[in-house]
């Protein structure tokens, strides 16, 4: 069993083979009887295709990267590759972009990660040096920055309630003592700190390699999520840390795990994390929870019936063949909401097999143009 997670929090929690107190117990050995149910039955999905422009991504094959996509009622934002944000009309028109990419005042050397308050209607980008964060306004305007000398750097970063936000690291060295979990002002500066620590170091890093995220988005809350541990936590609104699920899969490797991915009312879905390079027979598996029955489902794959290796291209068909298959590359900053880029050669490559709206797009597309966004809205 992989070292749990270690914290000093007052939890309700003694031992990962149990599922007392509430916590539920994983194991992909087990018989799971497999359930019959689609995507187009726990979500409502939308195509949008993003046309060129002057301030457009130019993509080819570009699947997204795990929380860099925010859906608002009327803007879509998406972090490119090129580190910066683009932002488009609910049409798929180029609106503006957001790329002061140097060394200045209102400037950032890269981003970490960026944030968006519907409320405010304020966008947050956390600089790659870790000593900046600016704000701009959904109109892609520079609003105001805070800076400091000292390095703040975090892999993920979330928005808590009063305009502060959760800074989630998960890589570090030897005698490294910086806490995981820390709250930040929204003038970015510490404020504290959750007890929340591992015993064992985090000594793979998967970046460049795995595309995940620490914090999963969740119903009232947010998932805290390891490949350092076995156990998945719960962070609820009072910032309590709780444990949720544990696996107990004898997987053979550290670097495989469950992995949340999208809460409903009914149902938790999760996917198979790993290393296409440490682990390279690993295989990516689906499963649901399914909180009435409680109890794990099997989900019918796309992507199992198929010999092609090329899991960004598999795990896009199953979508658009309504398949399940929800991964760390669909999340968005949104808590219902998951995505996938769709590349111009893909739907070329399957434009018979099309649902009816994404085939009327394709008529019109050629293979340099920009990905088809697809959103699943779940319900």
């Amino acid at each position: 069993m992989k070292n749990l997670f270690y914290f000093f929090l007052v939890l309700l929690f003694t031992s990962c083979k149990s599922s007392e107190n509430g916590v539920i117990i994983f194991n992909a050995n087990d018989n799971y009887p497999e359930i019959d149910l689609k995507l187009s039955d726990v979500a409502n999905i939308e195509y949008i295709q993003l046309k060129p422009g002057k301030d457009s991504i130019l993509i080819n094959g570009f699947t997204n990267k795990a929380r860099e996509l925010f859906i608002a009622n009327d803007k879509i934002f998406l972090l490119d590759q090129n580190r910066k944000i683009v932002i488009y009309d609910y049409n798929g028109n180029p609106l503006t972009k957001i790329e002061n990419i140097g060394r200045g005042p209102k400037e950032f050397v890269g981003l970490i990660d960026f944030l968006a308050d519907s409320t405010k209607k304020e966008i947050f980008c956390f600089s790659g040096d870790g000593k900046k964060m600016l704000i701009y306004g959904f109109d892609g305007k520079y609003k105001k920055h805070f800076s400091k000398d000292r390095i703040t750097y975090f892999q993920n970063v979330n928005l808590l309630e009063n305009s502060k936000f959760l800074g989630y690291r998960r890589v570090f060295k030897n005698g490294d003592k910086r806490p995981i979990l820390t709250i930040l002002s929204s003038k970015f500066e510490i404020e504290s700190s959750i007890p929340f620590s591992h015993k064992r170091l985090y000594i793979f890093d998967p970046d460049g390699v795995l595309e995940y995220s620490s914090i999963i988005n969740a119903k009232k809350g947010d998932f805290l999520f390891s490949l350092r541990s076995d156990t998945i936590y719960y962070l609820n609104n009072h910032l309590k840390i709780i444990p949720r699920f544990v696996d107990q899969t004898p997987y053979g490797s550290e670097n495989i795990q469950i992995y949340p991915t999208i809460e409903t009312n009914e149902y938790v879905f999760f996917c198979t994390l790993f290393s296409h390079i440490t682990d390279p027979e690993g295989k990516v598996k689906y499963f649901v929870y399914d909180k009435k029955n409680k109890g794990f489902f099997r989900l019918k794959q796309f992507s199992s019936l198929i010999k092609d290796r090329n899991f960004k291209s598999n795990f896009q068909l199953a979508l658009i063949k309504d398949f399940i298959e929800i991964n760390s590359l669909t999340l968005t900053l949104n808590n219902n909401i998951a995505a996938a880029l769709i590349p111009a050669h893909l739907l070329l490559e399957n434009r018979e097999s099309l649902p009816p709206k994404l085939k009327e797009i394709s008529k019109d597309i050629n293979e340099n143009d920009n990905p088809v966004l697809m959103l699943m809205k779940f319900k």
